[in-house]
């Protein structure tokens, strides 16, 4: 199978973070008319972990780092071959929230020391019945697995 690095259809749109010597503040969601918002989750990945492949056939993903640092790769069938993107997020200086819509596989990868905490803000509420999943050695994924699953 053919693949290419393209346009998904996910989006990642920065987000701002006041400093502030007790603590930092950093926002999510400015206008909720922005993004729908129907359940809000936090999900952590283990240091030196992947979470993957994740697939919704109906439910938007809007994915922020809450502490840590991750990488994930968007994966879009295409027509017989891959469109696929990576995305590095972190909580300081790369802090946003990538949008994942319906239709994307999705892998999450904690390349790092300590563990990852994730807000994940979905458009619908979780629906065991539209969640696909599939193991990260996925053959149809493996190349993608061993390239990007490193620094």
């Amino acid at each position: 199978m053919k693949q290419n690095i393209g346009f998904t259809g996910a989006s990642f749109k920065k987000c701002s973070i006041f400093n502030n010597p007790l603590g930092d503040l950093r926002h999510v969601l400015i206008d909720n008319n922005e993004l729908k918002i129907s359940e809000i989750y936090f999900s952590e990945v283990n240091p030196k972990s992947t979470k993957a492949w994740k697939f919704h056939k109906f439910q938007t993903q809007n994915i922020s780092v809450a502490f840590g640092k991750i990488r994930i790769i968007c994966v879009k069938d295409d027509s017989g071959h891959q469109i696929f993107e990576v995305f590095d997020i972190d909580y300081k200086s790369n802090h946003g929230v990538l949008s994942i819509p319906p239709g994307i596989h999705y892998a999450l990868i904690n390349l790092y020391d300590d563990i990852a905490i994730l807000f994940n803000g979905t458009d619908k509420v979780h629906d065991p019945s539209e969640y696909q999943s599939a193991q990260p050695d996925s053959k149809k994924f493996i190349n993608l697995i061993h390239k990007y699953a490193s620094n």
